[in-house]
């Protein structure tokens, strides 16, 4: 909770008032502004995300489905880079900036055209790796929705700073006075404010290769229909009835079977018409 000074002041503007000589009025004014536009930075956040299944029926690459098994990826600003990992059977999940926790994070914060920050990942991983229920891409989806918020989040803290130092120039003009070694930095907010979409981390996802069936379920849950339009990558929900009970056969080896011949059809054809036909089921 804030603490004030005299007058309901914080102890920012009284001693921004202070060194400049603002009048009541002016003190008043810029506490207002404060109160209205500025709150604390977070600094820590913490998304799940589900395991999915994709390649549901005819829907190869199309239909996926969220699983109730989460992963909890925790992110938040510290003075040096640092990735722990929690859960069973990590060995080969990597501890530096190969994480694609990491990634994902780096990608929002490229997206928003904002510089990456050092943080700490907290990656406390419940779905079993490279089993086929699609750890890597939720791996990539928390690492993107956490860097968005966190982004966000520093351009509102970065704005504050901006409004300060316009104000501080504005004081010096009608006081005569000057404080420029002691003055606020200067932060170049030329580039866009707002943290990257959804659908921007859709759109980044399926860029990286995941499939559809993976990527959309994980951020939009429950039964999902991915197709790629004129309009980039959609996706959309399946109805499904409540209290269905999933059972999953996890197999010990890395491998999955042998896949079958897909060179009878193009892929591409394949995947467009399996698309079309899904969507027109949910409709």
């Amino acid at each position: 909770m804030a603490t004030y000074a005299g007058n309901g002041l914080t102890p920012e503007v009284a001693s921004f008032a202070q060194k400049h000589g603002l009048t009541l009025m002016a003190q008043d004014e810029l506490q207002k502004l404060l109160n209205a536009s500025v709150s604390l930075a977070q600094r820590r956040v913490t998304v799940s995300v589900p395991a999915t299944v994709a390649n549901l029926g005819p829907g190869l690459e199309v239909v996926g489905m969220a699983v109730d098994i989460w992963d909890e990826f925790t992110l938040e600003f510290a003075d040096h880079f640092s990735v722990e990992i929690r859960g069973l059977d990590t060995p080969e999940v990597p501890r530096n900036e190969e994480n694609l926790v990491v990634q994902g994070a780096a990608s929002a914060f490229k997206e928003a055209c904002r510089p990456f920050p050092t943080m700490h990942f907290i990656c406390e991983h419940r779905i079993p790796y490279d089993k086929g229920l699609g750890a890597a891409s939720a791996a990539f989806v928390g690492g993107f929705l956490a860097g968005s918020v966190l982004c966000a989040e520093e351009l509102r803290h970065l704005e504050r700073s901006t409004e300060l130092r316009h104000l501080e120039k504005s004081t010096e003009k009608s006081t005569g006075r000057s404080n420029s070694k002691e003055g606020f930095d200067v932060v170049d907010c030329s580039a866009p404010t707002n943290a990257s979409g959804v659908e921007t981390l859709l759109e980044a996802a399926i860029a990286r290769g995941w499939n559809p069936g993976n990527v959309c379920p994980a951020i939009y849950g429950a039964i999902q229909i991915g197709i790629n339009t004129s309009n980039g990558m959609r996706s959309h929900r399946v109805p499904c009835p409540h209290g269905l009970v999933l059972c999953l056969f996890v197999p010990d080896g890395q491998e999955e079977e042998t896949g079958l011949d897909m060179e009878l059809v193009d892929r591409q054809k394949a995947i467009f018409n399996v698309g079309r036909v899904a969507l027109l089921i949910n409709v």
